[in-house]
């Protein structure tokens, strides 16, 4: 039986507009070039209802009327986050197809659950620590002598990502942080790759895209410069582009759950491949400029092919 009336999407604008704003208005032209029909929403007003007959979604007063899928792009304020993430909790109880659930939310935005899932597979992952007490941080550090990395559990661009040159320097560094009420989980430094990571972009367990970050300015992350100070290259050609892959892959395995869309961070020092982490909402221009993919179109059909699939059989319409 066929379907009379257009698949419906809501794509929430990102709150936070200094992060990706531009690529809000990519993903609805995209979205309405593949054919679907599009509500936007913004965070501030939407209200959510739970009672004896359900959930209700109330968008600028009015109820929101029934959508098909729904998706936002783009990182945001704590604040913001959390709102967004009972918004997608309220969809998901609903039966809405989301870019991303909330679970996986839950795992791509904590970097200790990441290190976790890598190690429990068996991947190669920087030895991480995390401690939240002074005593246990210390003890973190009796086990990195040398140089060591202190990561913020989420961060954005890098931000939260922090070089110490010496075991005490990184016992301060943590301590404060957790008087902020700030934690982070404490790793290896891997040497000699200063400067340089690989992203794989993955979209529905298949890697489209795989590039390197090159900062040529003298910081140890790959991805703090800009202009002239900064690169990328497409590894397709590249002789470890399948092995890249086959990483980054595994990793994303690791979190068995279904996860449409991520971005794994990955570094080779050439003897072994080091994953990083596991981003969501990975940048879209920089990996297609550098690719010539239209990236932002190829996740828009696989969230359109996962929306179809979502929809009982007798309201699809037939292949």
């Amino acid at each position: 039986m066929k379907r009379s009336i257009p698949i419906t999407v809501g794509y929430l604008l990102n709150p936070d507009p200094i992060f990706y704003n531009e690529l809000d208005f990519y993903f609805i032209n995209a979205l309405q070039n593949n054919g679907l029909k599009v509500i936007q929403l913004q965070l501030k007003e939407i209200s959510i209802k739970a009672s004896k007959e359900g959930i209700q979604i109330f968008n600028a007063k009015e109820k929101l009327q029934k959508l098909d899928g729904f998706l936002s792009y783009g990182y945001m304020s704590n604040l913001n986050m959390q709102k967004y993430l009972y918004l997608v909790k309220s969809l998901e109880q609903m039966g809405v197809y989301c870019l991303y659930g909330s679970e996986a939310i839950r795992i791509l935005t904590d970097k200790c659950l990441q290190s976790l899932m890598f190690a429990q597979a068996g991947l190669h992952v920087p030895d991480t620590y995390f401690a939240a007490d002074i005593e246990s941080i210390r003890h973190a550090y009796s086990n990195l002598p040398g140089k060591s990395i202190i990561k913020s559990l989420n961060d954005y661009g890098g931000d939260g990502v922090i070089l110490m040159n010496h075991p005490d320097q990184g016992v301060d560094v943590s301590v404060k942080r957790l008087w902020n009420s700030q934690l982070s989980i404490q790793q290896k430094y891997i040497s000699g790759c200063e400067g340089q990571s690989i992203r794989v972009l993955i979209v529905n367990n298949k890697p489209i895209a795989c590039i390197t970050y090159i900062d040529k300015a003298g910081d140890f992350r790959s991805n703090s410069n800009f202009h002239e100070n900064f690169t990328t290259s497409n590894l397709i050609n590249h002789q470890k582009f399948d092995k890249y892959c086959e990483v980054a892959l595994a990793a994303l395995k690791s979190a068995k759950i279904q996860i449409l869309h991520a971005g794994v961070d990955l570094i080779d020092d050439m003897e072994n491949i080091h994953v990083l982490e596991m981003n969501i909402w990975p940048d879209m221009l920089d990996i297609g400029a550098t690719t010539n993919l239209d990236t932002v179109d190829l996740l828009t059909k696989a969230f359109k092919e996962k929306v179809l699939l979502n929809i009982p059989q007798i309201k699809a319409d037939p292949q």
